[in-house]
């Protein structure tokens, strides 16, 4: 298999509420979306980049394309575990990039082979159930955060994930009323490295309480 050309498109979608954690505040969410033509089969992959994850943003994968461009549509491989491995070697960073680019041609490799990526790569069956995560809108007012979820929560999604980390307070407070209307669902939280241990610990302890599922990325 041989790549013969890679194009970009870049997606830049409004949110309809502003999303706020630790580490950033936005908008829109930015992301690249990449199509690979391997042997006249088109894959499509896409990644979203963020200077607070891995250092990276629409600028750099762009860059990172123009760059190894020519070396990428002269690859050509036979395993699907030669192409992270010739990835890596074109450079250490630009992660973001090149997972985008890896969906992309293991999309088309499924394309190719016809079958789903996954039975290419494990040879197994998918499972028969995947659980569904409801975002919460991060800082909306009460009510409106109440409505978004109920709209998930009818569908029959009962696994919630909501931003922490910036104002304790605050936190409680969406914590208390999200527990109070939905007591039976899974709350996880996600905190964006905003503590250092011992800030961790006591965060912990107060939201104890709320019986959290999972908490996810907690430390510096």
């Amino acid at each position: 298999m041989r790549i013969r050309n890679i194009l970009y498109q870049i997606l830049e979608i409004p949110l309809t509420h502003p999303i706020n954690h630790s580490r950033r505040s936005f908008k829109k969410t930015e992301s690249v979306l990449f199509l690979v033509d391997i042997d006249g089969v088109y894959g499509i992959g896409e990644c979203a980049p963020r200077l607070y994850v891995t250092g990276e943003n629409l600028k750099t994968v762009i860059f990172f394309l123009k760059k190894f461009k020519k070396n990428l549509i002269r690859f050509s491989f036979n395993k699907i575990e030669e192409i992270s491995s010739y990835l890596d070697e074109l450079t250490e960073r630009n992660i973001a990039a090149k997972t985008g680019i890896e969906i992309a041609i293991l999309d088309a490799i499924g394309k190719i082979v016809n079958k789903p990526i996954y039975k290419v790569i494990f040879n197994c069956s998918a499972r028969k159930e995947f659980k569904i995560n409801g975002g919460i809108p991060f800082s909306a007012p009460k009510q409106y955060t109440l409505n978004f979820l109920h709209k998930f929560y009818d569908q029959g999604i009962k696994d919630f994930k909501i931003k922490v980390g910036k104002d304790i307070k605050e936190d409680l407070y969406c914590l208390d009323y999200l527990r109070e209307e939905f007591p039976y669902v899974n709350l996880r939280i996600d905190a964006n490295r905003a503590w250092n241990l011992e800030k961790a610990i006591e965060y912990l302890r107060q939201i104890e309480k709320y019986n959290i599922f999972l908490v996810e990325d907690p430390l510096l």
